[in-house]
């Protein structure tokens, strides 16, 4: 596995208004093994908005194409994509532009003519500078008998509050905004929804993947998967509803031992409720994300799940409430939910049903690297603090939730 990851292509996108020297870049990657040029553009417009849609490793960019000022773009890139590598391409050497263009966030300049070799090492260089860094990230924010969220259950007690939608967009910003290896695992085996947001046509899907648990490997889950051209792996529900009943909780239970010993995130979208897969998940979860929006019957419905999974034995400090389709002129108010509820609001995602409605339509991810967007920064502020929110390991002795439910069943 630690081999495959190495010999991984580095994903290039270049911006010159020379169309020569795209096309002589491109002839220079060519000379590379690790290096790929995915795409190009003499246009700085057009450019911006096609890395935030395919998601490069490294933006290389050349500084004709914004009139001597540069910098303000690199921070503009960089705010988008935190873990992208910058490189500038210039005609001539200047310590004082090189040293604006560093501090504006770039990783490396390179003054024309340079070689094929200069090239490549500059982007491994950067390449490398940019995986350590995140790296460093990680391991800095961990702290001693805690540990980040690895595997997240998108949680509602009634469907049409926009469970599915706020779980890809989620798992999409993990994947390609911070560059986690991230799986979503479609979890509403007769209804999913998540192949469909994504545009996905699936040739394989959770059903296979049960059928022969006993004899996979971590690595054998993921060439499962379906993966989404912006690194997001993706477990489709079954393609014929009747297929859930070959969904055993042992092969589930290994299942998810093995996504989360592949992943660094799982996130699980599983149907409104609590049926037996979802049991399964929510015992399994680090962290339960209930999804639920500022309307009486769902403010009833999501009160009455609180219930039920504090007397599954979930933790209060692993369900984390998140308001969807919020808007400040609503007549329920955030601190009326959180009275209603009992419990703090970890976030709300305003109400911006265009933007959702055009997500749903195109089957892009597109609304979260929407800088100006509020969904996308709703969003993003989840996604930041599911990355630095800590829990403690699950303690032995936990009530184990499938058999509270067939006992309930039972009575």
């Amino acid at each position: 596995m630690e081999e495959e990851k190495i010999m991984e292509k580095i994903r290039i996108y270049h911006i010159d208004q020379n169309e020569d020297a795209l096309k002589l870049i491109k002839q220079f990657s060519q000379r590379a093994p690790r290096l790929h040029i995915i795409s190009s553009s003499t246009s700085l417009e057009e450019g911006f908005e096609e890395i935030q849609r395919i998601f490069p490793d490294i933006v290389l960019i050349d500084e004709n194409v914004a009139g001597g000022n540069l910098a303000p773009i690199i921070q503009k890139i960089i705010l988008h994509s935190p873990y992208l590598g910058v490189i500038v391409t210039c005609t001539e050497y200047s310590k004082g532009k090189i040293r604006q263009y560093m501090n504006a966030g770039a990783r490396d300049c390179l003054v024309k003519p340079f070689t094929a070799t200069d090239l490549a090492q500059s982007v491994m260089k950067v390449n490398k500078y940019n995986q350590e860094l995140k790296n460093h990230i990680v391991r800095s924010t961990t702290r001693i008998l805690t540990r980040a969220p690895k595997m997240i259950s998108i949680f509602s007690t009634k469907g049409g509050v926009g469970k599915s939608t706020v779980s890809t967009l989620l798992a999409a910003g993990l994947a390609s905004l911070y560059k986690e290896d991230t799986a979503i695992i479609d979890l509403d085996l007769q209804f999913g929804d998540v192949s469909l947001l994504l545009d996905l046509k699936p040739q394989k899907t959770i059903t296979n993947a049960i059928e022969s648990i006993g004899q996979l490997s971590s690595s054998d889950l993921r060439s499962i998967m379906t993966r989404h051209h912006i690194g997001l792996h993706v477990l489709p529900s079954p393609l014929n509803p009747e297929e859930e009943d070959f969904i055993t909780e042992e092969a589930t239970l290994k299942m998810f031992k093995l996504a989360k010993e592949e992943f660094d995130y799982v996130i699980i979208d599983g149907p409104p409720g609590f049926n037996t897969q979802n049991i399964i998940a929510l015992e399994q979860s680090d962290l339960v994300l209930l999804i639920t929006s500022p309307e009486l019957m769902a403010l009833k419905n999501t009160k009455n799940g609180l219930r039920t999974l504090t007397e599954l034995g979930i933790d209060q400090d692993q369900i984390k409430v998140v308001v969807n389709r919020y808007s400040k002129k609503s007549n329920i108010s955030i601190s009326l939910i959180e009275d209603v509820l009992g419990l703090e609001v970890f976030a709300t995602i305003s109400n911006d049903y265009p933007s959702v409605i055009k997500f749903l339509n195109q089957g892009e991810p597109q609304l979260i690297y929407d800088g100006n967007g509020k969904i996308s920064k709703d969003l993003r502020a989840i996604i930041e603090g599911l990355r630095t929110y800590h829990t403690v390991p699950a303690q032995k002795g936990k009530a184990n939730l499938f058999q509270w439910l067939m006992q309930k069943v039972q009575k």
